[in-house]
């Protein structure tokens, strides 16, 4: 178990590692986001991940990058905050784990979620220097299940994204 717990934090470090410097080799802002959330991916082992940003007005979020999610899915209408209660939860500050898709009832599209054989969703907020400036997801398939060690890397992995969003913008 100590040997399990210790390789996790290695692989943690490592991951880490590489999501800084995957975000500051460029200040192309798509290539920013596309390699950080394929980094986030493959840190936790996870289906995908996407960064939503807020708009000008801060009222939608906007998938502007993604790694291991169909065009498809990608490709929806931008989510008005004001609707979405998950994001509205993350936006304020804190992580949220959704434990099983099928089963909750915040989600607003579940049939295009259980299409994208998405089961398990994590959100951490991207937090700028003046505020929220979006939302980092990490999504889990069938088995799939998010610790709170995963939770608190993912916030790690936001905090540094955030600086790096805003450095390339």
């Amino acid at each position: 178990t100590i040997a399990r717990r210790l390789r996790r934090r290695e692989d943690e470090l490592a991951a880490l590692y590489r999501s800084v410097q995957a975000t500051t080799l460029t200040l192309d802002v798509p290539d920013v986001l596309n390699r950080l959330t394929e980094v986030t991916t493959q840190a936790l082992h996870c289906k995908a991940a996407a960064i939503r940003l807020l708009d000008r007005t801060g009222s939608h979020l906007d998938v502007v990058g993604a790694y291991g999610l169909s065009e498809e899915y990608k490709d929806k209408m931008p989510i008005e905050v004001a609707r979405a209660p998950i994001d509205q939860q993350a936006l304020s500050g804190g992580t949220v784990l959704i434990e099983d898709t099928t089963h909750d009832e915040r989600l607003r599209h579940p049939d295009k979620i259980a299409a994208e054989g998405i089961r398990t969703i994590l959100i951490a907020p991207l937090i700028g220097k003046t505020g929220p400036i979006g939302v980092l997801r990490a999504y889990g398939g069938v088995g799939h299940h998010f610790s709170t060690d995963d939770a608190a890397f993912l916030s790690t992995i936001a905090a540094q994204g955030a600086v790096a969003i805003e450095n390339a913008q």
